[in-house]
């Protein structure tokens, strides 16, 4: 067992620490105009990107707006509630995460839609970085953005 899951650990909590600020920089760079170039940042150079069912497709994360297209919400917000981070190793951690989001495509106060990201992160240098992201999608509002373009993307649009 690594000294990374050793609970009062300072190594511990410096590294959940960084692997916070990566979770809540992605909630507030993956909204509407999304700046693509620093979401990917926040990823290894070999990073995957895997979502719908079972996590069949699979992109870099510089490929995320091609998934978004001409789609991409006017507004979305992208909140993180919970998460869990194992530390695998001194340089490894499997996190899992549960987010909401919230777009302009639905009536105010209501989700567009919500899941988890099952992420593993690794530690390249001084930074925690995303090597793989499943995002679980665990429901959707039927008029809202995701349904509409998991509807377009299902078409070949």
């Amino acid at each position: 067992m690594t000294a990374l899951n050793q609970p009062g650990s300072i190594k511990r909590t410096v590294a959940l620490s960084e692997i916070q600020v990566i979770l809540n920089t992605y909630c507030t760079l993956a909204r509407g105009n999304s700046d693509w170039d620093q979401i990917a940042k926040l990823f290894t150079a070999d990073a995957k990107f895997r979502f719908g069912p079972g996590g069949a497709i699979s992109v870099h994360p510089s490929q995320i707006s091609g998934v978004a297209g001409e789609g991409e919400a006017a507004y979305i917000r992208h909140h993180l509630t919970s998460w869990r981070a194992t530390f695998v190793s001194d340089n490894e951690a499997h996190v899992d995460s549960q987010f909401f989001a919230i777009t302009d495509q639905t009536p105010l106060g209501v989700l567009d839609h919500w899941g988890r990201w099952e992420d593993i992160f690794v530690r390249e240098g001084d930074a925690w970085l995303i090597k793989n992201r499943l995002v679980i999608g665990e429901g959707a509002h039927p008029d809202g953005w995701l349904a509409e373009r998991s509807k377009s993307f299902a078409e070949g649009k």
